[in-house]
């Protein structure tokens, strides 16, 4: 049996929804949240001196054709203005999330993948809106498992069902929801499952 408190604390989620515009659109766009994940995963050269923040963005989305949103309402918050951060990085040869990672840790901020966005923001507020996102779920007789894997390839998010429940992930579920919260999705789906 899943418990809904257990399935959520076994779950890992790491993603975000943009509410701002895309840093750049000029150029084609990666369309699926596997796509972005793709782009992050390419060896990549990151070479900037003192160059704004929202400079090295557009450039980093136009090369990668992805979707990046910088959340300049959380920097704000955070006591930064980010018409005054810069970035200085040099590095060779490494795949563009951890090349992201390092350069955006100077500012304690993060990025997460929602569908076909990379959202730059703090890491809580990248998880509230992640948790917050809205899905569509419909669902006739499908084992948990199988859609729960659906909303994370859809979200760009990861869900991971614990290893000890995998019996009780392939009890079926129906349920049909229109633009709910993705949180209230799985613990609905969990419920389900018993």
């Amino acid at each position: 049996m899943i418990r809904p408190h257990r399935l959520a604390a076994a779950l890992v989620l790491a993603a975000a929804v943009a509410l701002a515009a895309p840093v750049n659109d000029r150029t084609a766009r990666v369309a699926t949240a596997d796509g972005v994940r793709k782009a992050l995963d390419q060896t990549t050269t990151l070479e900037f001196s003192d160059v704004p923040l929202q400079t090295v963005l557009t450039q980093i989305g136009d090369n990668a054709k992805v979707n990046v949103v910088l959340d300049k309402v959380s920097a704000m918050q955070t006591g930064q203005d980010p018409a005054e951060m810069h970035v200085t990085v040099r590095l060779k040869d490494v795949k563009l999330k951890a090349g992201l990672r390092s350069m955006l840790a100077q500012y304690n901020l993060s990025y997460v993948v929602l569908g076909d966005t990379l959202l730059v923001t703090t890491e809580e507020v990248g998880t509230t809106r992640l948790l917050r996102q809205p899905v569509d779920v419909d669902v006739s007789g499908e084992p948990l498992a199988d859609s729960l894997k659906r909303i994370a390839q859809t979200t760009g998010t990861n869900l991971v069902v614990d290893p000890r429940q995998a019996k009780a992930a392939q009890s079926a579920v129906t349920l049909k929801l229109d633009e709910v919260p993705m949180e209230t999705a799985v613990r609905l789906l969990a419920e389900l499952a018993g």
